[in-house]
């Protein structure tokens, strides 16, 4: 039985300061990563155990203090503890009714952030606390105006959804992320990308194939593979061979051992399950195809070919120099306005520029450097000391970037930083001018081509 409400929310409040030193060192590397069942299940059981918690220490309290239950139970200024526990209950039960919910319909839910999961816990546990309490202030000011003025108290209620609402809303909206809402065998019957002309005639086939009742689920599962493939490869990358051009790249270079067919498997892995080109990208989704890649096996020996020409500035150019020929036909006008891959390009050449006009010594990317390594702060704080280089021109384009994606303003600042932390790495490496030099001259290649 409970005794005191008032002890529970006192002891809950304690009990929420203790989580929050220890999930402060609890990290997320990887932006949106999608999480298990399992510590889904425990996230939405979290306000339930702290309540428990907070339950517990609250008998062992009243067993020493001997507090008399009934006392409490017709205690008027205990109504208001009452109520704010209730609240709690309420917002426990929809949090694991949430995550019951995610977990029985497979929804891939991820971590919202970069590194900061232990925070961003801790500040959805306070959001809840914060609410009850404030909920539980309207609710008594409710029952003490309810004959004065009918319409103060209604207003009362109305104040106590809209915080009770508002506060499960920007909860959930602070922790974690929806990353899929659609069933995907569904989603790969209904949905044809908008691909060229052999991919749409290949996907078609498949879905033909699909359609058949004479074939057994074993063909089936495989053309349903094979339609997730074209899927993913949205501009039929992985079909792509030039063998004509052949004579016209060097033997040289860093992928000097590697033959022509293994040459053109690299960029095709690259380009389509590396970078993922695909349709109106934004910024955020090629950043985050490539922190995903970074982190994956390494297949193609993409890695190994990144780590081999970083580190040396006359190993990248001479490598981009030898291979460019593919390397346009690869990546053709076409793919390259569509993918957003002109914008990308445009915003790296504009930031390193921005950077040189304010800052030619480039202490400023050495400052940035050195913070991002150890530390694996909140974007937010990196945003802040790359802000006054950060020119309008370019702040522009990355938001409008996010906004045709539908993104949010947190979108805006860590694309930011990762844009202008891009050349805080390159400085690091020595190859930024190497670099800048090369994104110059893909600029100018596809401007003349765009021209023509």
């Amino acid at each position: 039985m409970i005794k005191s409400y008032k002890i529970i929310l006192i002891v809950q409040f304690f009990v929420l300061i203790a989580v929050a030193f220890l999930f402060y060192t609890i990290q997320d590397r990887i932006d949106f990563e999608v999480i298990s069942k399992i510590a889904l299940l425990l996230i939405g059981f979290s306000l339930f155990f702290v309540l428990g918690i907070s339950i517990i220490i609250q008998r062992l309290i009243v067993a020493v203090i001997n507090s008399d239950s009934d006392d409490n139970a017709h205690n008027d200024e205990d109504k208001f503890w009452r109520n704010s526990f209730l609240v709690n209950v309420v917002f426990s039960s929809i949090v694991l009714l949430c995550s019951l919910v995610s977990v029985v319909l497979s929804l891939e839910i991820g971590i919202k952030g970069y590194g900061d999961f232990g925070i961003r816990f801790s500040v959805f546990l306070g959001i809840v606390f914060v609410a009850s309490l404030f909920v539980a202030v309207f609710l008594k000011i409710k029952d003490s105006v309810n004959e004065v003025s009918p319409i103060l108290s209604v207003l009362m209620i109305f104040l106590s959804a809209l915080v009770f609402g508002g506060s499960l809303f920007i909860g959930f909206d602070n922790l974690l992320t929806l990353k899929y809402s659609k069933n995907e065998v569904v989603e790969n019957l209904e949905t044809i990308p908008e691909v060229d002309e052999t991919t749409v005639m290949r996907t078609d086939a498949a879905y033909a194939v699909i359609d058949s009742f004479a074939i057994d689920s074993l063909t089936i599962r495989q053309e349903l593979n094979e339609v997730r493939d074209y899927e993913d490869d949205y501009y039929g990358i992985k079909d792509f061979s030039y063998p004509e051009i052949e004579k016209e790249v060097y033997s040289k270079g860093i992928l000097e051992n590697y033959n022509w067919h293994e040459t053109q498997d690299f960029l095709r892995g690259f380009l389509s399950d590396f970078l993922k080109l695909k349709k109106d990208q934004s910024f955020m989704e090629i950043r985050r195809s490539i922190q995903m890649g970074l982190n994956s096996n390494n297949s193609y020996g993409i890695l190994d070919i990144i780590k081999m020409v970083r580190h040396n500035s006359k190993d990248l150019e001479d490598t981009f120099q030898n291979y460019r020929p593919l390397i346009y036909a690869f990546i053709s006008n076409k793919v390259y306005y569509d993918s957003n891959l002109n914008l990308l390009v445009d915003a790296l050449i504009k930031s390193c520029y921005d950077i040189d006009q304010l800052d030619p010594d480039m202490n400023a990317l050495e400052n940035i450097y050195d913070s991002m390594v150890p530390s694996g702060k909140h974007p937010m704080v990196y945003y802040r000391k790359i802000q006054p280089y950060v020119s309008p021109a370019v702040l522009q384009l990355i938001k409008e970037n996010a906004d045709r994606n539908g993104e949010s303003l947190y979108s805006t600042q860590l694309t930011t930083v990762w844009i202008y932390g891009f050349w805080a790495r390159r400085k690091k490496e020595r190859n930024m001018w190497a670099t800048y030099r090369i994104l110059l001259e893909i600029k100018e290649h596809y401007d003349v081509k765009e021209n023509d």
